[in-house]
């Protein structure tokens, strides 16, 4: 950056303008000794109050030699008109004091430096490739007179000559004059030019004659040439004006360097042309002209190497920069260590994709893909790409956990490689369905492809060599390929169709199978809040439990009786912070859903006791004699067993409960069975079995001798390791799962089965049908277009989109 530098001869100057203006104002004017201090003072006091700061040093120091000419310009005009020396009264010294005071507080704060503008050695230091590239620049300013830069976009030309300006060696030699084409007047370069150039001849006392001659042809206004005309003469042309113009720059001390920035980003051809033609006629031993450029741009506005070589003979590229390199070149200097992300990881981009082995393990192909996007990373680019991802995981702290990072490094790195489809992506539609890949002239989702190409159970070695070179043709297209590999770097966790579940297959869902969906959604909320931030980061259930958590659980008695009725309100009523919904489900039970939630994003261990001590101690209210439920057993099979004290509270609740019907027919026991009675083994407590021991090969009530036969041993190993122990506690332990044991006896062979069907079964959990989307859609489409509402609605239905509560609460409204 240029420094405002306040040199005697511009003080003398402004010095010099002051004094001549003020004498012809007081000479027009007459104004008092008591007028002229009246507004000294009240000009000065009006400038304190605006700008008195030491932030304004230079300006006040303008301001001090405007004064001081001001002061001399009044004096020497009084006296030379006529006025005489006198004692000045009461209200002129009053007025001189105060003025004089308020030159002297101007001075104060001028003696006070100021912080220094920024300086060139504050920039970021020169890259060892561009070091070469400058030496060879350097060399060939000083040999050739024309002199092309080429480089893409952002790859560091506009820096490159920042740095080559303030070089010792080519200061010595040249007055440097820039010139960007951008910012200036296009129509006019001409006269900008020549007019630049002017600056210098003044600079050092030159009288320019041929400069005003070519001011005067390329006048763009005929009165102001007339003018010219007459007041410089002129009787040469334009070629005659330029022959004797680079002539007259051999009066120069030194040789001028004219730089040309950004002529590849003009948009008119002929603009670019005229600027080539004046730089071949200005251009000589004394002038030498360097543009920056990217010869790929200027190719494709039409520029053809035989006509460049015309205008720009000579060419230095600058060194091609890896991606790599460049990250490593900026981590320190962006201070990228500040966020979790290891500089390997961001390096490393597209490397490998994440996704790839799932890809490849549904469509039984080898494949290898890589994402190419380092041809079109440019400095520029991964500067910005790397301060914006910085400057997000810094400023969100759920984006900066660990497990996050490298969604929204892959989400930004999208927006700044990959724009275009970027720009495709939706706030609420998964990527999943935003991005597409075309085949046979049609559209389809990345789930689609895979089906369509997944490996059969069953095929020939035709079938599958065919099978494969489509597939691999699919790629072949640009496009496809991309939208493939972003895809998969974003690390979805693929599914091949949707299948319609049944309520008990919803209610005892594996965990591992919820987490894959949650996984889905939490990479679709952090595109959505990289996209906009006003989304939220957090999924549904990661929202309901920290909601839970922070607003009810952390309370007692009454408070937390209160807020589990705010609480409640929010979830039925969609009042979130940003755009969560609910997790809670029409037809499901609502502390289930709650239950899910806990599982699926790893509630700890004081969260989870939090959490079953209310949930416990609601259930006991429910009943006078709270006995084991359906509702009961398929929560609890969400819960930590892994962790000691949260198996304990479950299965010492479970052994103080009555028995009111066996469960052997319901998909929740088996499972509730299969965990439990395998955390024994699983926690340490049995060592003669193990936990895969209690999965059933069928229903329970197809195999409860196997059950009843497992369970016996199971208590019989328990009482003699409870014997066998001498510690207080852990024999307490060894009671409470004893008891369990023969709860569970009790309970499968309980003769009548548990008979209360809660199926669809409303609460006040429930606010958002299992199907809503569905729902919404042909509410939406009953008032829209009414005659196509029954045929979608009995299509809907016998697709299994639709439940039939659900069908009955659509024909209501």
């Amino acid at each position: 950056m240029n420094q405002i530098i306040h040199s005697p001869i511009k003080t003398l100057k402004n010095l010099t303008y002051t004094i001549l203006i003020i004498s012809i104002l007081t000479l027009i004017l007459d104004p008092s000794v008591l007028l002229y201090l009246f507004f000294f003072d009240a000009i000065w006091l009006a400038l304190f109050l605006s700008y008195g700061n030491r932030k304004n040093r230079f300006w006040l120091m303008n301001s001090l030699t405007i004064a001081l000419g001001s002061a001399i310009a009044f004096v020497v005009i009084k006296l030379l008109t006529g006025s005489h020396i006198r004692s000045m009264t009461l209200p002129e010294i009053s007025l001189l004091s105060l003025g004089a005071l308020e030159v002297l507080i101007a001075a104060g704060l001028c003696s006070k430096k100021a912080k220094e503008p920024c300086r060139l050695t504050g920039q970021p230091r020169l890259y060892e490739e561009r070091k070469h590239d400058m030496e060879r620049i350097r060399q060939y300013i000083q040999e050739f007179e024309i002199l092309g830069i080429n480089a893409g976009w952002g790859m560091g030309k506009s820096f490159l000559m920042e740095h080559l300006k303030e070089d010792s060696l080519l200061r010595e030699r040249f007055a440097v004059i820039q010139i960007d084409l951008l910012s200036c007047d296009l129509d006019a370069v001409e006269l900008i030019l020549v007019e630049e150039l002017e600056k210098l001849f003044r600079q050092e006392r030159v009288y320019p004659e041929h400069s005003r001659q070519l001011k005067n042809l390329l006048g763009k206004n005929e009165w102001i040439s007339l003018l010219g005309e007459l007041v410089v003469g002129s009787d040469t042309g334009l070629s005659a004006s330029y022959e004797g113009f680079r002539r007259e720059l051999d009066k120069l001390n030194r040789k001028v360097l004219l730089i040309f920035e950004d002529i590849d980003r003009i948009f008119q051809q002929d603009t670019i042309q005229k600027i080539f033609a004046i730089s071949e006629k200005i251009s000589c031993e004394n002038l030498h002209v360097v543009f920056q450029y990217d010869s790929r741009v200027l190719t494709e506005k039409g520029f053809e190497r035989d006509y460049l070589e015309k205008y720009i003979p000579y060419t230095v590229n600058l060194t091609e920069i890896s991606y790599e390199k460049i990250v490593e070149y900026l981590w320190e200097e962006l201070k990228m260590a500040e966020t979790p992300l290891e500089r390997d990881e961001v390096s490393g981009i597209g490397v490998v994709l994440p996704g790839q082995f799932k890809a490849a393990r549904i469509l039984g192909i080898d494949m290898d893909f890589r994402m190419d996007f380092r041809g079109t990373a440019s400095i520029r680019k991964v500067r910005i790409f790397l301060s914006e991802l910085k400057e997000i995981l810094l400023s969100n702290e759920e984006l900066s956990r660990k497990e996050n990072v490298k969604t929204v490094m892959h989400v930004v790195m999208m927006k700044h490689f990959f724009h275009s489809y970027y720009e495709m992506l939706c706030i609420g539609e998964s990527p999943l369905e935003s991005l597409k890949l075309v085949l046979n002239e049609q559209e389809y989702t990345l789930s689609e492809i895979l089906a369509k190409f997944r490996k059969p159970q069953q095929e020939s070695q035709e079938e599958r060599e065919q099978r494969i070179l489509h597939f691999r043709e699919l790629l072949e297209r640009t496009e496809n390929r991309e939208v493939w590999t972003l895809l998969l770097l974003l690390d979805y966790e693929l599914q091949v169709g949707q299948v319609e579940r049944q309520w008990e297959e919803i209610v005892t869902e594996p965990i591992q199978s919820l987490k894959r969906k949650e996984k889905n959604e939490k990479i679709d909320r952090i595109v959505w809040n990289v996209l906009a931030n006003g989304t939220s980061e957090l999924t549904d259930m990661e929202n309901a439990v920290r909601a839970l958590w922070q607003n009810v659980l952390q309370k007692t008695g009454a408070a937390r009786e209160q807020a589990w009725k705010k609480y409640l309100d929010d979830m039925n009523h969609g009042r979130f912070g940003k755009d969560n919904k609910t997790v809670f489900r029409v037809g499901i039970n609502g502390f289930l859903a709650l239950f899910q939630a806990m599982g699926i994003v790893g509630a700890s261990g004081e969260q989870w006791e939090a959490f079953l001590d209310f949930y416990f101690s609601r259930y006991q209210k429910e009943t006078e004699h709270p006995a084991i439920s359906r509702d009961l057993i398929a929560g609890c099979n969400y819960c930590d067993l892994y962790d000691r004290l949260v198996f304990f509270r479950v299965i010492r609740f479970v052994n103080g409960l009555e028995v009111s019907g066996n469960l052997n027919g319901t998909k929740s026991y088996q499972l509730f069975f299969k965990n439990y009675m395998g955390a024994i083994p699983m926690l340490g407590y049995c060592r003669r079995m193990e936990y895969w021991m209690f999965e059933l090969p069928g229903k329970m009530e197809q195999n409860l001798e196997m059950a009843e036969s497992l369970m016996e041993q199971l208590k019989a190993e328990l009482e003699r390791l409870r014997d066998e122990q001498e510690l207080a506690y852990v024999k307490e332990e060894y009671e409470d799962l004893v008891r369990f044991v023969e709860k569970n006896q009790e309970l499968i062979q309980c003769e009548s089965p548990w008979s209360r069907d809660d199926a669809f079964r409303s609460s006040d959990f429930h606010s958002r049908w299992h199907h809503q989307e569905e729902v919404d859609r042909l509410r939406k489409l009953r008032k829209e277009q009414p005659d196509r509402f029954q045929a979608e609605l009995e299509k809907s239905y016998r697709e299994g989109k639709l439940y039939l509560p659900e069908l009955r609460a659509v024909l209501k409204e």
